[in-house]
């Protein structure tokens, strides 16, 4: 589990949420007291030798590379198209997420292009058939503690099947993906909890709701 005590991120590193911008500390080290998981996988390594599950996570973002190492406080709403509730997999939790601030924005884009959102996230997030996954729900999900994650746009994957799940025995195709993704390796429950599951053909009810619950609780 890589969950320690060591030096904070630089300013430029913080993303959003736990520690307050300081005038002039531009490129300084902040050290937090909080046991944050993935506090100790620089970006540098992430990026180069890092590996999770047997692969390098890395090789599923744009140029083989995420762009930023985000830090996510509790309460912060992520969500995925999926086919598992979130502890279906005996405690095992999926490191493959979006912000919950892109929620909207891909329900706004499906509904432009007169598709779902699950036929959206599977072309803009590359969730090729291979992988077995039909991608039926969206799961949403909170964060129960901060965490480290790592930022950056999907790449594109290869596929014989359309994005409806037809055979086509082209191997030329691909998924184009581009969507900004987040991979947070090291889940557990103790990190994160489900808020819902649901059609990914339908629009979730109550998100905005849900959304701003968590924003609530975690200023508490």
């Amino acid at each position: 589990m890589t969950r320690s005590r060591i030096p904070g991120p630089t300013c430029g590193e913080r993303g959003s949420g736990i520690l307050d911008d300081t005038p002039g500390c531009a490129g300084r080290e902040v050290v937090t007291s909080l046991d944050v998981l993935n506090a100790d996988i620089s970006l540098t390594e992430f990026n180069s030798t890092y590996t999770y599950n047997g692969r390098l996570p890395r090789e599923f973002f744009r140029r083989g590379r995420a762009t930023s190492r985000d830090l996510l406080p509790a309460g912060t709403m992520l969500w995925k198209c999926t086919d598992r509730q979130l502890n279906s997999r005996r405690g095992y939790v999926t490191e493959w997420w979006v912000h919950g601030d892109r929620l909207a924005i891909a329900l706004k884009h499906s509904l432009g292009m007169g598709t779902s959102l699950r036929t959206y996230c599977r072309a803009r997030y590359a969730v090729i058939w291979e992988w077995r996954s039909a991608a039926f729900h969206l799961l949403t999900a909170r964060l129960l503690k901060p965490v480290y994650g790592f930022a950056g746009q999907t790449r594109g994957m290869g596929t014989k099947y359309s994005v409806r799940g037809q055979d086509t025995g082209d191997d030329s195709l691909a998924l184009i993906g581009g969507d900004p993704q987040l991979c947070i390796p090291n889940l557990t429950l103790e990190e994160i909890a489900q808020v819902s599951f649901t059609d990914s053909q339908a629009v979730p009810e109550g998100w905005d709701r849900q959304r701003a619950s968590a924003a609530s609780s975690s200023g508490s």
